[in-house]
């Protein structure tokens, strides 16, 4: 009599091995009759070496010796720094939130266009980690902002007030009823005696002195002589 020892089902589900490393991982599937592979993936939450997945899934009946894949982590997810210089706002960071990547602007006064990418950090090419910060160095066009504007016909001496590196006076004398006009404006920083002063003495149109005092607070006086009315402005170019 001869008989036929059964070796058992040549079908067998594919085991629970996620979360363990690879080499334990590809063990087990041995003793389960199954071959192995590697891929490799990126993964947060999942040690680097160990398996983050299978193909096929877990459960899956498989008929041995089938091979299944072991997805390993390779890492924290990384991504390659795009060029985004010269590409306007909204470009650039559609471009790295397609890399998973972040943008904190930073943003420079330029006489140029406005809302463009000048630099950024770190340099394209580069490898980072996703939701790394890539900051932006982005245009804005410079404007003149009126701080303040006065008029009168009588002496005046302003507030202090307080400017950027890059600054202006604007002014429209009204000449008295002969049509003369006259009138000297001065500033000086507020803890100076002395300062800088221009004579005006033209009627009807708007003028412009442009201060090369620089960033400070300073006050602005007014002196009108016979009878001219005056106007008188502050600019900031920010």
């Amino acid at each position: 009599m001869r008989l036929v020892v059964s070796k058992g089902s040549p079908y067998a589900p594919v085991p629970a091995v996620a979360g363990r490393p690879a080499e334990a991982a590809k063990a087990s599937l041995v003793r389960q009759g199954f071959t192995s592979r590697y891929a490799y993936a990126p993964s947060w939450t999942v040690r680097k070496g160990s398996v983050v997945g299978l193909q096929p899934r877990v459960g899956t009946r498989l008929r041995r010796p089938a091979q299944v894949t072991l997805v390993v982590a390779s890492g924290y997810p990384h991504s390659v720094v795009p060029d985004v210089r010269g590409t306007d706002v909204a470009s650039a960071l559609q471009q790295l939130a397609a890399k998973h990547l972040r943008y904190p602007p930073r943003v420079r006064l330029t006489e140029g266009t406005p809302g463009q990418v000048l630099d950024q950090i770190p340099a394209p090419g580069m490898t980072v980690y996703q939701g790394a910060q890539i900051r932006l160095t982005i245009t804005r066009t410079l404007r003149w902002v009126k701080l303040f504007a006065v008029s009168n016909n009588d002496d005046y001496v302003s507030d202090p007030f307080t400017v950027p590196e890059h600054w202006r006076v604007r002014y429209r004398l009204t000449g008295n009823d002969y049509g003369l006009a006259f009138a000297q404006f001065g500033w000086a920083a507020v803890d100076e005696f002395d300062g800088h002063s221009f004579f005006a003495n033209r009627a009807g149109s708007l003028g412009t002195y442009i201060s090369d005092d620089g960033a400070g607070s300073y006050r602005l006086t007014v002196r009108p002589f016979a009878g001219t009315h005056w106007y008188v402005e502050v600019d900031a170019l920010k």
